[in-house]
């Protein structure tokens, strides 16, 4: 039997770690006999979910990877390593003979593809090389990785939720707008921008049946639900590479009220950060003008009046201010919700940028008459569900 020939720093009991995430006990077990003979200390798990959680628990080598999970796929799982855990090597060894399926695995970051029966020696032969491989390359993959850490990030969320991608696009789209009209430099408008589309990466942790409830959520519910900013957070923070310590500050903060009753620190007027307040504003009408599982998308006018009667308690006056004023939010209004999953990841090129910031008078906007119950929700009602922007 090989033995492992890889050095460096140990992660369990002097030994590399490996995760086997196998569907099948019998394999699974075989897996982490044949690994923990040849030096590996092992974790085991039978989907994503615990696969996640082990990632999560303690420093991973490298982590062997089933595709046919139950559930998610592995290719998912592989997803999520490349973006949150970029120093972890990836082994596949499954039964999917397909060489596109083995181009798409290589191609969202695994460094090693195998096709079951896989023989002892060349098995440990691959995670060896995977993790020699992932170690050698993994300082040039930081150089440049933090574009490819927010694509990877926005695949995960597209995973577990369509529209999840949809959503932080053109929310994304919206705040740049609301940047430019602010007066912010064009180099500030893109970083802005990158960073808001990963607002809501925090609800890879939410459950389905909450993230997709059709109907209103209790408060258990309510309070999972929530816990999305601070998960995206702990996903988020830590980097020195921009855009990744700014979209950590929003993906915290963007659920904050300009009169202090948001969450989850209770952050009032300007000591909530310039970005997550924009975000906010960004985020609320993305999501009313959306069809979501609970509702169908309400009309544009009512939408912006809602933003307008919570001008000064939800949201920043200034920041709703210039979004009623943006030509360009007219624009990105008016193509609706044609945006392709492509474009909730892909780079978008904002004209027009004026460079100052305005002030508009609240009465000088129409829509505001017959909505008594809708404003009143806004008002009563400063969480996720209410407000759409679960």
């Amino acid at each position: 039997m090989l033995k492992a020939a890889v050095e460096g720093p140990p992660t369990q009991a002097g030994r590399p770690l490996a995760a086997v995430i196998e569907n099948d006990v019998v394999l699974r077990r075989l897996v982490v006999r044949i690994l923990e003979r040849a030096g590996f200390a092992c974790v085991a798990a039978g989907d994503v979910s615990d696969g996640i959680s082990a990632l999560w628990a303690d420093p991973v080598d490298v982590a062997i990877v089933d595709l046919g999970l139950p559930g998610l796929s592995g290719l998912v799982l592989i997803d999520h390593m490349t973006a949150v855990f970029p120093d972890t090597a990836v082994v596949v060894v499954t039964g999917d003979s397909s060489r596109s399926t083995a181009a798409d695995a290589q191609e969202r970051g695994a460094d090693s593809y195998l096709l079951k029966p896989v023989a002892p020696d060349q098995l440990v032969l691959a995670v060896d090389g995977a993790i020699r491989s992932r170690r050698g390359t993994v300082a040039a993959a930081h150089k440049g990785g933090a574009e490819e850490t927010v694509t990877r990030l926005l695949r995960v969320a597209e995973a577990r939720d369509k529209e999840t991608g949809h959503h932080s696009g053109r929310t994304g789209r919206i705040v740049a707008a609301l940047g430019e009209e602010l007066g912010l430099e064009e180099v500030e408008v893109q970083r802005l921008r990158r960073a808001a589309l990963l607002h809501d990466i925090g609800k890879v942790a939410v459950p389905d049946e909450i993230l997709h409830k059709p109907g209103p959520l209790d408060e258990d519910e309510r309070a999972q639900m929530r816990q999305h900013v601070r998960v995206g957070w702990q996903i988020l923070a830590g980097s020195d590479d921009p855009p990744l310590p700014l979209a950590s500050v929003i993906a915290l903060a963007h659920h904050e009220r300009w009169d202090g009753g948001g969450y989850p620190l209770g952050l009032s007027g300007e000591a909530i950060p310039l970005e997550a307040r924009i975000t906010a504003v960004a985020d609320v009408f993305e999501a009313l003008t959306s069809d979501r599982p609970y509702r169908k998308a309400l009309p544009v006018e009512v939408a912006r009046s809602m933003l307008i009667d919570g001008r000064g308690t939800h949201f920043d006056p200034q920041v709703v201010d210039a979004f009623l004023a943006s030509d360009t939010i007219g624009q990105i209004i008016g193509r609706g919700d044609a945006a392709t999953e492509e474009g909730s990841i892909a780079d978008v090129t904002l004209h027009g940028a004026r460079q100052r910031a305005v002030r508009v008078r609240r009465d000088a906007v129409p829509g505001r008459v017959g909505l008594g119950h809708l404003h009143d929700e806004l008002d009563a009602q400063p969480d996720d569900r209410e407000l759409t922007t679960s």
